[in-house]
């Protein structure tokens, strides 16, 4: 039941997110989608859509909806989107060249993916961290 309905949303979701693009107006529509949506799982899931639509073209916008994300996550408790949203945001940091805070929020996001055993977000997490340290020499 949960899984269908997790389902569910996520399409809703997809396709909001599809019409957005198709017609060009991304951040209006997820915007007016989040002013429908109770506080919640599902507002944090277009909070971090909305993040990615303003990521590398405002990244104050991207790191507002991004931390935003994260905020709701954690208050409702839903580890895999938190940790989504940690990598989203420790990999922005990392470009606004915060790297203290960019690693700190990836190795969050490595523990949970560790714990669920989810192989491909491990590697690009263990990539982006590399690429961090990589930098500092």
């Amino acid at each position: 039941m949960h899984f269908t309905k997790t389902m569910r949303t996520f399409y809703c979701v997809f396709f909001l997110l599809i019409a957005s693009i198709l017609y060009g107006n991304n951040a209006d529509s997820l915007k007016a989608a989040i002013k429908k949506q109770k506080p919640g799982i599902e507002q944090a899931k277009t909070y971090l859509l909305l993040a990615k639509v303003y990521d590398e073209v405002e990244n104050e916008k991207a790191l507002y909806y991004g931390l935003s994300t994260y905020k709701l996550s954690k208050t409702f408790q839903d580890k895999e989107l938190q940790s989504s949203s940690a990598s989203f945001i420790g990999n922005l940091y990392n470009s606004l060249g915060k790297k203290d805070s960019a690693v700190i929020l990836l190795n969050e996001a490595l523990s949970h993916y560790a714990k669920t055993k989810n192989t491909a977000k491990i590697a690009a997490t263990t990539y982006n961290l590399g690429r961090i340290y990589g930098s500092n020499g």
